[in-house]
C-alpha cells in the first residue's frame, strides 16, 4: 500500500506541474492575443492621424512594420495554441495516471477491509460454535 501511496503523491505532483505549465502557456497566449488587439488599435489610430496630417509618405514604412509585427504575433499565437493543446493532452494523461493509482489504492483498501471482515466473521462464528457446543454438552 505504501508504494501505491507514493505513486499517488508523485502523480499528483506531476499533474500539478502540468497544470502550472498549461496555465503559463494560456497566460502567454492571452498576452499575445492582447498584443495583437493593441497593435490593431494602434494601427487604426495611426491611420486616422495619417489621413488628417498628410503624412502618408511616413505611414507606408510604419504600415510595413506593423504588418511584419502582426505576422510575427499571429505565428506566435499559432505556435502557442499548438503548445497549449499538447499541454492539455499531457494534463489529461497525468490525470488518468493519477486516477489509475487512486483506483488501485481504493481496490486494495476494499480487499483489505473485506479480508478483515472475513476474519472477524470467522472468529465470531468460532465463538458461537464453541458456545453452542458447550450448551449441548
Amino acid at each position: 500500500m505504501r508504494g501505491v501511496d507514493g505513486m499517488i503523491r508523485l502523480s499528483k505532483w506531476r499533474l500539478d506541474e502540468r497544470r502550472r505549465e498549461l496555465r503559463g502557456l494560456e497566460d502567454m497566449l492571452a498576452g499575445l492575443v492582447g498584443e495583437l488587439a493593441a497593435l490593431g488599435r494602434e494601427l487604426e489610430a495611426e491611420q486616422s492621424v495619417a489621413r488628417r496630417g498628410n503624412v502618408i509618405s511616413l505611414y507606408g514604412s510604419y504600415a510595413k512594420s506593423v504588418i511584419k509585427r502582426r505576422e510575427n504575433l499571429e505565428r506566435s499565437i499559432g505556435e502557442t495554441e499548438v503548445a497549449v493543446e499538447e499541454k492539455k493532452d499531457e494534463v489529461s494523461a497525468a490525470f488518468q495516471d493519477l486516477k489509475r493509482y487512486e483506483i488501485a489504492a481504493e481496490r486494495a483498501a476494499r480487499r483489505e477491509a473485506e479480508e478483515y471482515e472475513r476474519r472477524d466473521q470467522a472468529a465470531l462464528d468460532e465463538i458461537a460454535l464453541t458456545m453452542h457446543r458447550r450448551k449441548v454438552s
